[in-house]
């Protein structure tokens, strides 16, 4: 009798939910809707935006705007905004006011790798190109003074001077930029490895130079790749990335014509006295340039 019960209940075809499988809840049914119609929303904001005329339309404005801009209208603006520039709090200044050249700089002192004491006094009276670098930089700093070495092979005629100023002061002893000179095989008599005061050093940069310098973190201290030029008066006069060899040449023409004014004005001749003071109510052509 059992036997035949059990047998009934197996052909009975009712069925029953599996434990795995729970049935859907209404809350489960709203969510999934709710998805559904985000989808939906999602797919009519990315036609509007992309695919409608009106989207069409602006595009096409957008494109014709820019055709219509003269190249070197924009050129110039983009420059405009890569400008940065810092004052002596490392602030972001006006970039006009950084292309106001030439420009006197205020006195500093500070010294090379013999433990010369080394300023803008005794430099002046030569045209000078400064760079900014330091003994144990992971970039571009020893392409920076490769550079410089090149410069002083290339200008042996030239009577000017090169000067390296560390922006790592802390761990750039006199000791330390003679190894670093020796590494680039510098000859050292016109060529200065600056370091000193900290603050001086930026205070000189920042706000004599108008460029940015900082250390972010230990070993990692932003600094210019350009190189700044400065006549015989001490006046800040250029500044080039001379890394690119266009501005490169330009920088050895500058500092030609700077040696040469210094030179005529330095050890004028008697006949060339009168040709001098005439000059003096009008420009020459070097000082045009």
């Amino acid at each position: 009798m059992n036997q035949e019960h059990a047998g009934n209940q197996e052909n009975t075809g009712t069925t029953t939910t599996s434990p795995d499988q729970a049935p859907m809840t209404t809350g489960m049914k709203f969510m999934y809707g709710f998805i559904a119609l985000l989808w939906v929303a999602a797919g009519a904001a990315v036609y509007v935006t992309f695919f409608s005329d009106d989207a069409q339309q602006q595009l096409a404005n957008s494109e014709n705007a820019s055709s219509e801009t003269p190249e070197g209208e924009q050129a110039e603006v983009n420059e405009e905004h890569k400008t940065i520039v810092f004052n002596s709090q490392g602030e972001v200044v006006d970039p006009e006011e950084s292309n106001d050249l030439p420009r006197a700089l205020e006195p500093f002192s500070l010294v090379n790798q013999s433990n010369e004491e080394i300023g803008l006094e005794e430099l002046k009276g030569k045209p000078w190109v400064g760079t900014f670098v330091f003994s144990s930089c992971p970039g571009p700093c020893s392409m920076i003074t490769g550079r410089m070495k090149q410069l002083q092979s290339e200008m042996k005629g030239v009577d000017f001077n090169l000067v390296s100023i560390t922006v790592d002061p802390k761990n750039d002893t006199p000791e330390k930029l003679t190894k670093y000179a020796d590494a680039f095989t510098a000859d050292l008599k016109n060529w200065h490895f600056l370091t000193g005061d900290m603050n001086v050093i930026y205070e000189l940069i920042r706000s004599g130079f108008k460029m940015p310098v900082g250390e972010i973190k230990p070993g990692d201290i932003l600094h210019t790749n350009r190189f700044v030029v400065v006549d015989p008066e001490g006046n800040y006069v250029d500044s080039f990335i001379a890394l690119q060899d266009e501005q490169f040449h330009a920088l050895k023409k500058r500092l030609r014509d700077l040696s040469e004014g210094s030179s005529e004005i330095a050890n004028p001749s008697e006949e060339a006295s009168p040709a001098i003071e005439s000059d003096q109510s009008s420009p020459t052509p070097e000082k045009e340039s």
